[in-house]
Parts: structure tokens; C-alpha cells; sequence
């Protein structure tokens, strides 16, 4: 008879928040689960603060253990990976280990900064937590409460992210994003004393610092070179846009110097010829396309048969950009999701919110992007059970930044991704029962989402162990089980003890289990001593290749 999940089956196992015994993960682990997903919607039996304050500890743990500059290459490989849908939690934790009393792991932090603070957005949020994190009373061995922040190693960092990029792109970066968090990058200049190490750098910075006149003054004379001359004639075209009130004139400049929609004044992003403009240069980067969706559509540029609406769904039909840009599939997700949910009249707080008239091709190109953004793998040609859980505890959580679907359909996505590249599967969803779910690899996404939110999850809890126990009642040989959780089990037999009962009854001896978490927190259910259980944290295209690996005994 199988253990209770409330009864331990090994010595070093912890008591999570339901009263269920687990394996602590390491502090490693903590870390990547918080770079991954983030504290944003918690999870159905944690509040959201003490998970940070958690992952928090761990990373100082890894820090107090000599382990913080391998803590700071795990941050940049998860920012360079694009292993989470936002960099929040990544430049949180890149400035926390900038701001603690290890050197190493300070030099470590600071080395990295342009590689994972690669936008000003990345930069004035590194800057903005580095000050209130030096700030805060010490824990442990960290920076004194009377730091700045702005240190000397903090100054040559920066200096290091304006010099190190081209003239000409960073121009771009400079008036794209101009001011984040309560800093411009003049207050940054400033307060970093950065000094230019070459006359094109030197154009931009004093433009930031002294205005478009000065730099012209300056810097344009008839000994200047050609990159310097499109630089100033460049800043010329991003002054003119942010003081003229002409809707056809600030076309004609982001279509003669491809300008961005974040170069546009906010009472000209209500222009149709504006947009159209931004679209039709293909200029606009990916996310931000994927962002504006609903921005297009409620200005009635996605009508079916619309010039926008074929350039929109032809750029969506770019694999290739889509993978260079590295656009995570939440983003795709959330953005049909985001398009779809207005589709019909709605209300809030008595106000009648804008609708409009869903274009199916506009769906559809979204519905191809989501399954062009992950990468192309050889099927491992094994036996998959794919359980997708729908217990009380996922209903109601969210992954972080996906607020417009729970748990579940994001699971259900990662399944059907799986599918799409294998021959051998099976489909269920479970809580504390196992209940059959008709999908396959021909299904949309809409039509996979459907099929789960039809299902409602037990109020019993959660059993981890259920999947596994059905495939041996049933007698179903299984390579890889590939379990969807948020790691939460509140009910039933450990998943470990099932595994080895099914591999023994099943004279199946290699069945390996993954456990996908999609919410970050302390623990996990695999037994990590199993070298045929594997945590998978988060949600990212490289999520199946891991899969395909383990799958194939490569991890």
C-alpha cells in the first residue's frame, strides 16, 4: 500500500504549505524558479511576499556560500536563454549581487550588466532597484545602509554600457527610451560621469545632456565624418517628431528614418496614418508588435482585407524573426488572448470598453506564431503521458506576466508542444482523479485552451501521484511522464514511490517523470536523487529541448 503524501518516505524531506511532505529543492534551484517565473500571482496557498523574501534568502545563501559569482552566470544565462517571459526578477537579482559585500560577486554583477541590461528600460530598472537596495538595513553581510549606490565600480559599469555600443545604435537607444522609473539618461550621465571614447559617442551624449543645437554645434562641421553626419541628421528627425503636432509630416519621418512607435508622441499614437506608417516600415520590433495588438485593433486597422492587417499577419509568418527576436510564447499567448477577450461588448467600473470585430487571419497568424516561436526538435520517438493538472490549487494561479490564463492552459500549450513533435502520447487531466482529454497535434491553440477550461478541477486537492498510478492500473506503457504543476500537492501518494512501482510493475525500469512547476516556489516533488526525475522551472522554447533531452538520457 502506498505511502500517505502527509507521511514522509525519506529523511531528508520538508513539510510544505499544505501539510504534505516534499523535497526542499536547493538554493540553486530557488533562484532559478524566481528568474523563471517571478512572485507575481503567487500561488494558491503562498502570498506573493513571502515567496520573494524567500528566493531572496536563497540567493544570499548561494552568495555567503562562496557560490555568488556562479549566481551571477546563472542570471546571464537565464537573461541570454530567454528563459522567463519578463526580466524583472533577472535585473532584480543581477542588482542585488551588485550591491552585496563580496567582491567577487559584486565585480561578477557589474561585468555583466550591458550583457543582460541590454535596453535602457533593463538599464534605469537596474539603477532604480540598485538605490533602493542600498537603502534597505543590512542582511547579513550586504552594503552598508548609508551606500549610495553609486559606487565606483557601479560608475565604470555604466560608462561601459554607453561607450560600448555604436554611434548610430546608440542614438536609438538613448531616444527610444528616454526616461524610466524616474530616471532619463541625462540624470544617469551625469551622476556616472561618463566620458565618451569617441566623437560619435560623443555626439550622442551631448545631444542627451545639452540638446540637439549644442551637439550640432559641436559636432557638425564640414570635417565630419559621414557616421557622425547620420547620427545629427538622425537626433534631427527624433527632435522634429517630439514637437510637431502633424499627423502626415510624422508619418514621413518614421518612414523615411524608421523611427519607432516609442519615438512617437503620445497624442499622435491615436492616428491611423501614424500606425499604419509604424507597421508598414516593419521597423516596430516584435514584442512591441505583439504588445500594440490590441492598440491596432481598436483603432480599426486589423479589418479583414486591410493593407495593415496583411503586413501584421505576414511579420507574424517570419519564424525566423520571430527566433531572432526571441519572443517567448507567453508574449505570443497573451497577446491573442488580450486580442480575443474584447471581441464582445464588456463594461468596467461603468465604463464601456472599446471592442472590435475579431479578424480570424489576424487569429489564426497568431495561433502559427505561438508554435513558429519555440524550436524545431528531432522526436525522441518515446512514450509520453502528458498530465495536465486542474486541482483547486491551479486554478487559481497564474504564471507571471500571463494574467489573462491560469495554469492549466498555459500547461496545456507546453503539452501540446510535445505533441506537435511526437508520434507516441497520451493526454489526461487530473487532480486527486484522472480524467481523459481529447486533444492532438492537429489542434489550435484556441481549440487545445477550450478543451481544458471545459474541465473543472477537484476541490480535493491536488495528487501528483495520480497520473502515474492510472498508467499502471491501465497497463499503458509510458517512456517520459510529463507532469504539469504548480508543485503544490496536497493530496495522495508521492510521485516518487509511484514511479518505482509503476517501472517495477511495468518491468519499465528506465520510465522517467518530469515535473514542469509553473509558479515559483520553495519546493518541488521530484525526488532529486532519481537520476529519472527531473524539475523543469518555467516556461520558455527551450522547455521541450530540455524535455527531448532528458527524454533521450542526455541529462
Amino acid at each position: 500500500m502506498s505511502a500517505s503524501v502527509h507521511e514522509p518516505i525519506s529523511d531528508d524531506q520538508v513539510e510544505n504549505y499544505a501539510k504534505a511532505k516534499v523535497w526542499a529543492v536547493t538554493d540553486e534551484t530557488r533562484l532559478k524558479r524566481f528568474l523563471c517565473l517571478g512572485t507575481e500571482g503567487g500561488t494558491y496557498q503562498t502570498e506573493e511576499l513571502d515567496l520573494t523574501i524567500e528566493n531572496c534568502n536563497a540567493l544570499l545563501t548561494l552568495i555567503d556560500s562562496q557560490q555568488g559569482p556562479n549566481a551571477v552566470n546563472i542570471i546571464k544565462e537565464f537573461s541570454h536563454e530567454n528563459h522567463a517571459a519578463k526580466q524583472d526578477a533577472i535585473i532584480f537579482a543581477l542588482a542585488f549581487c551588485a550591491h552585496q559585500k563580496d567582491v567577487k560577486t559584486r565585480q561578477a554583477a557589474y561585468a555583466v550588466l550591458s550583457d543582460v541590461c541590454r535596453t535602457s528600460t533593463h538599464l534605469f530598472s537596474f539603477i532604480d532597484l540598485a538605490e533602493r537596495l542600498s537603502t534597505q538595513p543590512n542582511s547579513g553581510d550586504g552594503p552598508p545602509k548609508s551606500s549610495t549606490g553609486w559606487g565606483r565600480a557601479q560608475r565604470r559599469a555604466i560608462a561601459k554600457w554607453y561607450n560600448d555600443k555604436p554611434g548610430m545604435d546608440l542614438a536609438m537607444a538613448v531616444t527610444k527610451y528616454i526616461q524610466r522609473k524616474g530616471w532619463s539618461h541625462k540624470d544617469v550621465l551625469c551622476l556616472a560621469h561618463v566620458k565618451p571614447n569617441n566623437n560619435e559617442t560623443g555626439a550622442v551624449l551631448k545631444y542627451v545632456v545639452h540638446g540637439l543645437e549644442k551637439a550640432k554645434t559641436e559636432f557638425l562641421t564640414d570635417e565630419s565624418t559621414d557616421d557622425i553626419k547620420e547620427i545629427i541628421k538622425y537626433l534631427d528627425a527624433v527632435h522634429t517628431i517630439k514637437h510637431t503636432k502633424d499627423k502626415t509630416q510624422a508619418a514621413l519621418l518614421i518612414s523615411q528614418f524608421s523611427l519607432n512607435w516609442e519615438h512617437v508622441p503620445t497624442e499622435l499614437l491615436t492616428s491611423k496614418e501614424v500606425w499604419t506608417a509604424l507597421i508598414n516600415t516593419k521597423c516596430m520590433a516584435m514584442t512591441a508588435l505583439l504588445r500594440n495588438i490590441t492598440r491596432l485593433a481598436g483603432l480599426e486597422l486589423l479589418e479583414v482585407m486591410s493593407d495593415t492587417s496583411k503586413c501584421v499577419i505576414e511579420r507574424l509568418a517570419d519564424t525566423e524573426a520571430l527566433i531572432k527576436a526571441r519572443i517567448h510564447p507567453l508574449s505570443v499567448l497573451l497577446a491573442l488572448k488580450q486580442y480575443e477577450a474584447r471581441s464582445t461588448d464588456k463594461t468596467h467600473k461603468k465604463k464601456v470598453i472599446k471592442t472590435w470585430t475579431v479578424n480570424p487571419n489576424i487569429s489564426e497568424a497568431l495561433d502559427r506564431a505561438f508554435y513558429s516561436s519555440f524550436k524545431s526538435l528531432e522526436p525522441t520517438k518515446k512514450r509520453y503521458l502528458l498530465a495536465i493538472s486542474v486541482g483547486g490549487s491551479e486554478q487559481g494561479s497564474k504564471v507571471k506576466g500571463v494574467w489573462h490564463v491560469t495554469s492549466p492552459v498555459v500547461a496545456a500549450t507546453m503539452a501540446m508542444t510535445i505533441a506537435r513533435m511526437e508520434s507516441q502520447y497520451h493526454i489526461v487531466l487530473f487532480s486527486d482523479e484522472v480524467e481523459e482529454v481529447k486533444l492532438s497535434s492537429l489542434m489550435t491553440l484556441n481549440e487545445v485552451c477550450q478543451a481544458v477550461n471545459k474541465k473543472v478541477g477537484s476541490e480535493q486537492g491536488t495528487d501528483c501521484s495520480c497520473p502515474i498510478t492510472w498508467a499502471n492500473e491501465h497497463k499503458m506503457p509510458v517512456d517520459v511522464f510529463v507532469l504539469f504543476t504548480d508543485s503544490e500537492v496536497t493530496s495522495g501518494s508521492h510521485p516518487a514511490e509511484a514511479l518505482r512501482k509503476y517501472r517495477q510493475d511495468m518491468d519499465i525500469w528506465d520510465a522517467r517523470l518530469v515535473v514542469c512547476g509553473m509558479s515559483s516556489n520553495k519546493f518541488t516533488i521530484a525526488d532529486p536523487e532519481d537520476p529519472g526525475m527531473l524539475d523543469v522551472i518555467g516556461f520558455d522554447t527551450h522547455t521541450p529541448g530540455i524535455i527531448h533531452d532528458f527524454a533521450l538520457g542526455i541529462l
